[in-house]
């Protein structure tokens, strides 16, 4: 379960720190099978929750192993948390490290009705965001953005898409410049949404969990 979050400095970067004794993952345990399914917005780790039911629904997972994890003290990068002078740290060890680069998108910004909150896409052209905006009834507007490079999607083993480049980076950043286990996001908990609290725990630090095959079970919400 999560504990309190606290801060620490990595290198120059002060960074915040959520400590987690308990995770679920649905599938494999191994490395070898991650993107057998295609992207992960998680990256080349192990991903994790505390909803695996919730997961079973957004992700469509039924049929596949549960597993429990544990470990005394986890670490993880409290993703949201984290400042903006931090975020823009970590960006540009990631644009030296080639990982990430800048470029300029598409972006059309529109309202999740099932969310009921803001929302908003980047496309490549001008073409494809303008399509997308007349279904919104906005402009599409022209943007200068974080995208992954060929280097970062080879290290994730799939190709990372723009959306989730710069969180990608930020793995990268963890598992290089840090002794975490991983990253955690603390998105909105809306299965019917499509959202839930999720996280990964880096390659290296899978051995570090202990891991226990569970019979799959149901929570309201």
């Amino acid at each position: 379960m999560a504990k309190a979050r606290n801060v620490v400095m990595f290198k120059t970067t002060l960074v915040p720190v959520l400590n987690l004794t308990k995770a679920y993952h649905i599938g494999t345990l191994k490395p070898s099978d991650k993107g057998h399914r295609g992207s992960s917005l998680e990256g080349h780790g192990l991903s994790i929750s505390q909803h695996p039911d919730a997961w079973v629904q957004i992700a469509k997972l039924g049929g596949f192993p549960w597993w429990k994890l544990n470990r005394k003290e986890g670490r993880f990068l409290d993703y949201h948390s984290l400042e903006k002078t931090a975020l823009q740290a970590i960006q540009h060890w990631a644009e030296d490290a080639n990982l990430l680069i800048q470029a300029t998108r598409w972006k059309v910004e529109g309202y999740d009705e099932e969310a009921k909150d803001a929302c908003y896409c980047l496309f490549n052209s001008k073409a494809e965001a303008e399509a997308e905006a007349s279904e919104y009834e906005v402009t599409p507007l022209p943007v200068t953005a974080p995208v992954a490079t060929e280097v970062l999607s080879t290290r994730m083993g799939f190709r990372v898409d723009d959306a989730s480049a710069l969180e990608l980076g930020v793995v990268c950043w963890c598992e290089s410049q840090t002794d975490l286990d991983g990253v955690w996001w603390n998105d909105v908990f809306d299965p019917y949404g499509l959202s839930a609290p999720r996280g990964v725990i880096l390659p290296h630090h899978v051995q570090d969990w202990k891991s226990k095959e569970i019979t799959p079970f149901k929570t309201d919400y």
